[in-house]
């Protein structure tokens, strides 16, 4: 009897250290996973989706490296309390630009993002290209003044007209920002310098 009793209670005591050691192992996974899951919802990420007008491709080897704002988060913007900074950045291009709060972003890409506001027909664009868009854009829109300018030092392009995708009135600003980098932003003309004015690359 003595013997049977030994043997229940070795079984017994198996039971609980497979028990306890199957608790920490799960208690263990759990936190890793929560750890994981608060890593990844910090880290930027990028959406690659695709742009109207025409096709592009990105150099991967930028000549002028861009300066590097903190990651990528939305935050009030301090000269314009109805206005949000949106932060971009990727591998490549880093870039800060200010829209209304109210807005939207409508699109993210590799080389830039689009805001909206709630009915779409009123956009904001800013985008890096590794070739000059000029001809691109005036073949969507349609382009009534070109002028000569000048963005913070860089050699630049303003063109005025009808968007092609909005149908609104809107201006562009292409400028160089390297070699082979260019810098677009357009916007509805009502907007259009407070948005010049915010952008920061």
């Amino acid at each position: 009897m003595k013997n049977l009793l030994k043997g229940f209670a070795n079984i017994i005591l198996l039971i609980l250290v497979v028990i306890l050691a199957g608790s920490v192992g799960y208690l263990t996974l759990v936190k890793k996973q929560n750890s994981n899951t608060s890593q990844t919802e910090q880290s930027p990420s990028t959406q690659v989706v695709p742009t109207t007008g025409s096709t592009q491709t990105t150099n991967t080897s930028p000549t002028r490296p861009l300066t590097l704002p903190p990651p990528e988060t939305n935050n009030t913007n301090n000269q314009n309390p109805t206005w949000n900074t949106y932060h971009f950045q990727n591998t490549k291009y880093t870039f800060e630009v200010g829209y209304p709060a109210q807005w939207k972003v409508a699109s993210k890409t590799e080389t830039g993002v689009n805001f909206a506001d709630s009915s779409g027909k009123k956009q904001i664009s800013v985008f890096i290209y590794t070739y000059d868009p000029l001809n691109s854009i005036k073949d969507v829109n349609q382009i009534t003044n070109t002028t000569s300018s000048d963005f913070r030092g860089m050699k630049a392009t303003k063109l005025t007209g009808e968007s092609g995708v909005t149908g609104g009135q809107a201006n562009w600003l292409i400028f160089q920002a390297g070699s082979n980098l260019y810098g677009v932003v357009s916007a509805p003309s009502e907007l259009f310098d407070q948005v010049v004015k915010s952008l920061d690359i």
